[in-house]
């Protein structure tokens, strides 16, 4: 598992995820970036989950993508999951948002700084049909 832009809470809660399921073991975990890893590094798998839309136009979208193929095995699959539509066109996804950090005892001045921060550069990948697709 390479996790790029990853937290360390992150990271720890893929690593007891691991554990509870006697998959450790059988895991690498680094933290970084996936332009850090030797150009021989092949992984049996591969998931990106919550990262395409905070990258900026469809390119660099492309360029990350092509770096995990990269390093993938022959047929090895890619789990991609992220953002279907921009959050500022969804007002009760941001709604959402706001209650769950509410319930989680952040303060009215708290949601209104982490709901203008994933507003900040988060633009899904586009396609020819004005639907959202995987790049």
């Amino acid at each position: 598992m390479v996790c790029s832009l990853a937290n360390i809470a992150s990271v720890e809660a893929a690593k007891h995820q691991l554990t509870l399921n006697n998959l450790l073991e059988r895991t690498d975990l680094h933290l970084g970036h996936i332009e850090d890893l030797e150009a021989d590094q092949s992984y049996d798998a591969a998931t990106l989950i919550g990262v395409l839309h905070h990258l900026e136009g469809d390119d660099a979208k492309h360029q990350l993508l092509q770096s995990i193929r990269a390093h993938l095995k022959s047929g090895a699959p890619l789990i991609v999951a992220g953002n279907q539509y921009a959050y500022a066109s969804q007002p009760l996804l941001l709604a959402a948002w706001g209650q769950r950090w509410r319930q989680q005892g952040a303060s009215p001045d708290e949601v209104k700084v982490k709901l203008g921060k994933i507003l900040q550069g988060a633009a899904p990948p586009h396609s020819d049909d004005g639907h959202t697709t995987a790049a």
